[in-house]
């Protein structure tokens, strides 16, 4: 994972506010292209997705005030699977910062790093809630009366435990595809982080889901794979949790 976000909302009036936008990256924000950079692919999905919200809540004229804060996400990413607690340390002053901000609620925007969220829960304000990603897709889930869903994300999310774990806490059964075809979704996502167009990605998620046609939906639990899906062809229905978790929080704003 080359991204993650994090969004603190203040209530609105007639218009939001504030929509609080933090976002641990491997680089600066990028999201406008400033100074001729590479925009991060799912910041620009947050940026354009909130800014739909606003528009068809208040109108084509209007905007999501967002207030973006951007931290090098590298050195967290680098310890997924092998330092844990250097995550916690390096990830809990960012949070930090955004929580004095005294937003009304926050958003982490990446699947991952919402194990972390869990583990630091303590540490955080009582009266700001998180929005979170895994127990939002959850609810979905469960109101469209799906009892089984296949889970696709990075190696890591897929294979840590943590996503399925709370899924399955949740009510739901989960499904993990199987070592080659992890692998595979793990190049794919590789791919788009760094920019590149993700091929043939379509056509495989097709096929994949073809073969796991006994689940009632597949949840994309990485912010990258709905740019390498196609609802409209897939075999089975596809959870976004990045326009789920965003649904939530621009009803709770």
């Amino acid at each position: 994972m080359r991204q993650s976000s994090v969004v603190a909302l203040s209530r609105r009036t007639t218009t939001p506010r504030s929509l609080r936008l933090v976002l641990p990256q491997n680089s600066a924000w990028r999201g406008l292209e400033r100074n001729g950079n590479r925009p991060q692919p799912s910041t620009i999905e947050y940026y354009r997705y909130l800014n739909q919200l606003a528009q068809r809540e208040f109108g084509d004229t209007h905007s999501a005030r967002l207030l973006l804060k951007s931290i090098d996400y590298a050195p967290i990413m680098r310890c997924y699977g092998n330092d844990w607690a250097r995550v916690l340390r390096l990830f809990e002053p960012e949070l930090a910062e955004l929580f004095a901000m005294r937003p009304d609620c926050v958003v982490v925007c990446c699947n991952t790093l919402h194990r972390a969220i869990d583990e630091l829960s303590d540490r955080w304000p009582a009266h700001i809630p998180i929005i979170h990603i895994v127990d939002e897709t959850a609810r979905v889930a469960l109101d469209r009366g799906y009892s089984r869903v296949l889970l696709l994300g990075t190696q890591f999310t897929m294979e840590n435990g943590y996503y399925a774990g709370r899924l399955q806490s949740a009510g739901l059964e989960v499904e993990i595809p199987a070592l080659g075809d992890r692998q595979h979704i793990q190049s794919i996502q590789s791919a788009i982080a760094a920019g590149k167009e993700p091929g043939d990605a379509p056509e495989y998620f097709r096929s994949l889901a073809a073969r796991h046609s006994h689940c009632d939906a597949a949840v994309l639990a990485c912010t990258e794979l709905p740019m390498a899906t196609d609802a409209r062809t897939s075999p089975l229905p596809l959870l976004d949790p990045l326009t789920i978790q965003c649904d939530a929080a621009f009803r709770f704003a």
